[in-house]
């Protein structure tokens, strides 16, 4: 028997705000026959509790592709054990549908082994460039909060407008990968707020651009 490995970076997913979770597939096959191919995989999200206590570890399963592309016998060999994060990578699996493996023009059944890779990573604030009116102070910002950073977070720059009022405004992304971000990073800088910024003595308008990356969140117990 023969070991192929296929590995799958799959956009982040934000459903219910949580994070997903990087997914390799190892299928065990004989010489001779086409390897399933893959027609619809959801990656496994955080359970909202594994998520809470920024919990990182690996689950894996095996699995059997059946004749008609579904996937059954799904178990797990080495799972977590807590917090919900076993039963999110199976119930991400059991919807999964291939191509079945093929030999001698007819379907047959492929064994795999998942392996689930359950690991955060954070946005951090590069840089703050603030655009004024001359001789006015900068705006300070009194309160921060940044979405959850799936696997495809990256080098992202956000414009916005600052009222009088220090709540923001036209919030745009001007740089970002990968695109399928940008609505819950637009959302998060919505909700900042600041001192605005002061010109004699009196709040004016501003402009802002803020440059995000994201980094691995420590690991667990960290």
């Amino acid at each position: 028997m023969k070991a192929f490995v296929l590995m799958f970076a799959l956009a982040a997913c934000y459903c219910q705000g949580l994070p997903d979770a990087d997914t390799t597939i190892t299928y065990q096959a004989g010489t001779g026959g086409r390897l399933p191919i893959v027609i619809s995989q959801t990656s496994p999200l955080y359970s909202e509790e594994g998520y809470k206590h920024k919990y990182q570890t690996i689950v894996k399963l095996s699995m059997v592709i059946g004749l008609d592309g579904k996937t059954e016998d799904i178990k797990v060999i080495e799972g977590a054990g807590l917090l919900g994060l076993d039963e999110r990578a199976v119930e991400a699996v059991s919807a999964w549908r291939f191509r079945p493996g093929m030999m001698g023009g007819r379907p047959f059944r492929v064994a795999a082994h998942v392996e689930i890779n359950y690991r955060l990573r954070r946005w951090r604030i590069v840089s703050t460039d603030y655009r004024t009116a001359p001789d006015a102070s900068e705006p300070v910002a009194t309160r921060r909060w940044l979405a959850n950073a799936g696997k495809s977070c990256g080098p992202t720059t956000l414009a916005l407008h600052i009222g009088t009022d220090g709540v923001p405004s036209d919030v745009r992304v001007v740089q970002t990968t990968p695109e399928s971000i940008n609505a819950k990073l637009i959302e998060s800088m919505r909700m900042w707020r600041f001192k605005a910024s002061l010109q004699n003595g009196l709040p004016v308008d501003a402009t802002a651009a803020v440059t995000l990356d994201c980094e691995p969140w420590p690991a667990s117990g960290n």
